[in-house]
């Protein structure tokens, strides 16, 4: 599979939700407030046929931003146009080992995406069951219970943003209300809790949150203490597994930290550096007996469906996967977003929306 053109067009998307939580990076900056912007890559081949990404780093959570990202793309041009890349999955990735290893992770993320997409392993239809995600700013309570009533099995909560003492209140209304009244067909008496803390806080303060709240219908709580080394003191002191995500960055899944108490590694694409290494977090998890559990990074429909269909070929639809982001965007580079009913997205193709789209000159 060779790559006759390699272009570059930018996007930027108005929020309809603000997006807070992520962990601050080393830059600093602040997640967006009103926007989302981002590259989207397009390959083709001699034959026309073409293959879509998208490069979006996320301020607050990227090391690199969009500056680092155009600097990036001239260089990538080349690597892209210059290799003849395979046509099988496991060897494109391969390859994108060796030629795209240095790239930034978000544009490495992008490029893969596009080449699997010209490679036609993209071509998958089906259904995906996704965590509902409770945006920041709303009811907790009431949305975390309106999504269990959807369908959703799943509901993710942020947590250390408020007072610890509202927030104990707040997990123990929710909890009450979604048993109480259970969704038809649910096993087990309603929708389950995954709760994030971004590192919020000390040891003793996530102990006395867990302790107080209790195991009950909670999954995991992803990275409960500022301080990773105390994860496991986290785990053998509550006895709630614990979810690693920002744990994940810039590590070899070889040498993974799934340790005792690990119940799920949060596997976002565009912060790990693709969806080769995201592919390799999840052999990972699996030779360990832990759910892996992809995310995106409040991307676009394009971005999403691409972490929809790996769901789907890695044989994680039933676990309910972090895909629940369109609905901070006011608007989509495509024409219609992939729908969610019952608490499973539907994987189908896309149309995209021309006019969201800004040619860049090199």
């Amino acid at each position: 599979m060779r790559v006759a053109q390699c272009c570059f067009r930018r996007y930027r998307l108005e929020l309809a939700r603000r997006i807070e939580g992520v962990s601050p990076s080393v830059r600093g900056h602040p997640a967006p407030a009103t926007h989302r912007e981002g590259v989207f890559v397009t390959v083709r081949d001699g034959s026309g046929w073409e293959g879509h990404g998208e490069i979006a780093p996320l301020p607050g959570l990227h090391r690199e931003g969009l500056k680092e990202v155009f600097d990036a793309l001239p260089g990538l041009r080349q690597a892209v146009m210059g290799t003849g890349w395979a046509q099988d999955e496991s060897a494109l990735f391969e390859q994108s080992d060796a030629v795209l290893g240095a790239m930034p992770p978000s544009v490495r993320c992008g490029v893969e995406m596009a080449l699997l997409d010209l490679s036609g392993n993209c071509a998958v239809d089906g259904e995906v069951a996704v965590c509902g995600l409770v945006p920041a700013g709303a009811d907790v309570c009431e949305e975390a219970v309106r999504l269990a009533r959807e369908g959703y099995r799943a509901v993710k909560v942020k947590l250390g943003r408020r007072d610890m003492t509202d927030e104990i209140e707040a997990i123990q209304r929710i909890r009450e209300a979604v048993w109480a009244n259970p969704p038809t067909g649910s096993p087990h008496g309603g929708a389950s809790l995954r709760l994030d803390a971004n590192r919020a806080w000390r040891l003793e303060q996530a102990v006395e949150f867990a302790r107080q709240i209790g195991p009950d219908g909670i999954e995991y709580i992803e990275e409960p203490v500022a301080d990773p080394s105390d994860q496991r003191a986290f785990f053998q002191q509550t006895g709630i597994p614990i979810g690693l995500d920002e744990t994940l960055v810039g590590l070899d899944p070889r040498q993974a930290p799934i340790a005792e108490g690990v119940g799920a590694v949060v596997l976002k694409p565009a912060a790990l550096g693709g969806l080769s290494r995201t592919a390799h977090w999840i052999a990972a998890a699996r030779e360990c007996g832990v759910r892996a559990v992809l995310s995106s990074c409040f991307e676009s429909s394009v971005a999403v469906r691409s972490y929809g269909v790996m769901a789907l070929r890695m044989g994680l639809q039933e676990t309910p996967q972090g895909l629940d982001t369109l609905k901070f965007l006011r608007e989509d580079v495509t024409v219609d977003q992939p729908p969610i009913h019952r608490g499973r997205m539907v994987i189908g193709l896309l149309t995209l929306r021309q006019g969201a789209l800004e040619p860049i000159d090199l």
